[in-house]
């Protein structure tokens, strides 16, 4: 899965908050966080396991994506969801997060 938060142009600061399949517990992703920080904060929720997380500025700080690989689940992992945007600011700000394999 990949989690990708982008604006129309600036940057982007603040925070979102992440849960597996909108199921109990859910944890606060900083802008700033790197790889290390959100795979202790995403492993800290029930059910993920062991993930590999790897951080990707993909233009500009205007485009931020963290790659989420499930290591010790197999098979078709829920979606990681969000609860909003309201915590992050930036110019025309979105958060996407997408299947990137089956």
């Amino acid at each position: 899965q990949e989690v990708r938060i982008s604006c129309l142009y600036g940057h982007i600061t603040g925070s979102f908050d992440l849960s597996l399949n909108g199921h109990m517990g859910k944890v606060i992703i900083y802008v700033n966080d790197s790889d290390e920080d959100f795979t202790a904060k995403l492993q800290s929720l029930p059910d993920v396991g062991r993930v590999n997380v790897q951080r990707t500025n993909l233009q500009n700080q205007c485009d931020i994506g963290w790659r989420v690989t499930f290591i010790s689940n197999s098979g078709d992992v829920p979606m990681l969801k969000h609860s909003g945007i309201s915590n992050l600011e930036g110019k025309d700000v979105s958060l996407d997060i997408f299947e990137t394999r089956k």
